[in-house]
């Protein structure tokens, strides 16, 4: 590469901060805060964790219970016997102590499913 191309995306990335996420560019994604609710479960469900993850980076609340199942995503991850999204909602999920309608917290489903780790 040449020095001046290095020099002006250096700029551009760290000055101008053109390849920073800001939210003016969820626009160009199409989502906004609810959408990106609603893809963060359908990508769950198709066991999509690499989706998952991008749709909580870019701002989903994977403490949001979801709307169809009352369930938070880590009771559905175990409930799905999904040992990845687990692991992943695990890290990234703040209140584990919730319940569901059910009256069931993610204990219940861990026990219920076997999964004991």
């Amino acid at each position: 590469m040449r020095r001046e191309f290095k020099e002006k995306w250096i700029a551009a990335k760290y000055i101008a901060k053109r390849y920073t996420w800001t939210p003016h560019l969820r626009g160009i994604f199409g989502q906004k805060t609810a959408p990106l609710q609603k893809a963060l479960w359908a990508a769950l469900y198709k066991s999509d964790v690499a989706s998952v993850l991008r749709y909580i980076i870019l701002g989903a609340d994977p403490g949001r219970y979801s709307e169809r199942e009352n369930m938070s995503l880590l009771m559905r991850a175990i409930d799905m016997e999904n040992t990845a999204m687990i692991e992943m909602a695990l890290m990234w999920m703040e209140d584990i102590k919730g319940c569901d309608d059910r009256g069931w917290s993610v204990m219940h489903y861990a026990v219920s499913k076997q999964q004991i780790r």
